[in-house]
């Protein structure tokens, strides 16, 4: 128990449930030791040629107890912050394919004149959206934050890039719909243009 207790909380959530099921074991057997100590102390006699020193594993039984406790909300903490990531990444990720299964609905490559205005109208409306996805990004960084004190250099890495890539993935699908909400104003502005010398002409 004492190699465990000297050993570091690991930072991955897969090893932190592993510790945390670890922790638990040892927690049952010491325990369970310290009730059967307990039950000893209540029978030996006090002729015994062999005294123990009750006091002296009680102190030790609660000293390991107190580090165990320990070690487990520590463990708690680190797979709370590591529930809290992963919902903020989910969370994050939905919003990605759901804006990006929205500008996919608008067929943009095959824009025809008669579907302009409203197609700019629901390209305003998904520039609007980016709003939430900029405070999910941001929720998805403090989250990350959370995780870098107890991060291993690798971790570390990766949640790095991750994030990276998230952020760029946010980029590219705001600046796509500016770029299109761009283009489709254009279109209508040489649309109207196109139909005032027409009418021009005409009269």
């Amino acid at each position: 128990c004492q190699n465990y207790l000297g050993e570091p909380i690991p930072s991955s959530r897969e090893q932190l449930i592993e510790d945390e099921s670890l922790c638990k074991v040892y927690q049952t057997i010491l325990n369970g030791q310290h009730s059967s100590m307990s039950h000893e102390e209540g029978h030996v006699p006090p002729t015994s040629r062999d005294p123990v020193d009750f006091p002296a594993l009680e102190k030790r039984y609660w000293d390991i107890e107190t580090q165990l406790v320990g070690r487990q909300r520590e463990i708690e903490a680190r797979l709370g912050a590591w529930k809290n990531y992963l919902t903020c990444q989910d969370s994050f990720a939905a919003w990605l394919r759901a804006m990006e299964r929205e500008k996919r609905s608008l067929e943009l490559p095959f824009l025809q004149l008669k579907r302009l205005s409203a197609t700019t109208a629901k390209i305003e409306l998904l520039i609007e959206k980016c709003a939430r996805g900029e405070e999910l990004l941001e929720d998805l960084k403090t989250a990350k934050s959370a995780l870098l004190p107890f991060a291993s250099p690798e971790l570390r890495a990766s949640l790095v890039q991750d994030l990276s890539s998230n952020n760029a993935r946010y980029q590219n699908i705001q600046a796509a719909l500016r770029t299109w909400l761009d283009h489709t104003n254009r279109l209508s502005d040489m649309h109207d243009t196109f139909q005032h010398k027409t009418n021009r002409i005409s009269q």
